[in-house]
């Protein structure tokens, strides 16, 4: 098992919104950028929009599990931001890791530029 590194920077999370890729479902949006890097980095982001603290904790928890059970995305490292939208709220982890994982496949089969 291995830990999910995060984002911390202002400047990182900036750079992953105005230079990388994102794609949306009802749960969630993702923005992705090569980081040059080996390992993937990502950045959790929850609304007050999504509830309470509580429940934008939950929300947070199972964004970072569904990342940390995928595991490295290629053999390039990326900076990857997932945005939880407020339909996440009441959803099982099963759920949230589908969408993660359609998330992924959109973005492996988008060409670069888009």
């Amino acid at each position: 098992m291995s830990a999910v590194i995060t984002l911390k920077s202002r400047f990182d999370f900036d750079n992953v919104y105005q230079n990388g890729r994102s794609c949306a479902n009802r749960l969630l949006i993702m923005y992705i950028i090569p980081n040059g890097m080996s390992v993937d980095r990502y950045g959790l982001v929850v609304s007050k929009k999504v509830g309470n603290s509580v429940i934008r904790h939950r929300a947070r928890r199972l964004m970072k599990e569904s990342a940390r059970l995928t595991g490295r995305i290629g053999e390039k490292g990326y900076d990857i931001v997932l945005v939880a939208r407020p339909g996440i709220r009441d959803k099982k982890m099963a759920e949230v890791d589908e969408a993660f994982h359609h998330l992924l496949t959109i973005m492996r089969h988008r060409k670069p530029g888009r």
